[in-house]
């Protein structure tokens, strides 16, 4: 199975790589106001870990960085108002908190 679709146009971030192995990317995929963005976590054997969905129309605005907990820390853009938003993610993919909330 492909983590990505074939032929679709998409924003990647850097990777980021946790203590385990595990490779961290923000995607943007489509128009920026639809919920095509995501966070994806994917093994080191390339097989996918978990996929995150970025909601409200946010975009990923920067690589993820991984906290000494395992915590996935991502900057975002709502919207076209360039309004700042910062996620951190649990690494089972769960939400842990978002700033502002």
């Amino acid at each position: 199975m492909a983590v990505f679709d074939e032929g679709q146009l998409m924003d990647i971030s850097s990777p980021a790589i946790g203590a385990d192995g595990s490779i961290y990317l923000g995607v943007e995929t489509g128009a920026a106001d639809t919920d095509n963005n995501y966070v994806y976590a994917m093994n080191p054997d390339g097989t996918l870990k978990w996929r995150y969905v970025v909601e409200g129309g946010r975009t990923i605005r920067s690589s993820p960085a991984i906290g000494s907990d395992g915590t996935i820390y991502i900057g975002q853009r709502l919207g076209l108002l360039y309004n700042a938003v910062f996620l951190a993610l649990n690494p089972d993919g769960t939400l842990k908190w978002f700033f502002p909330d």
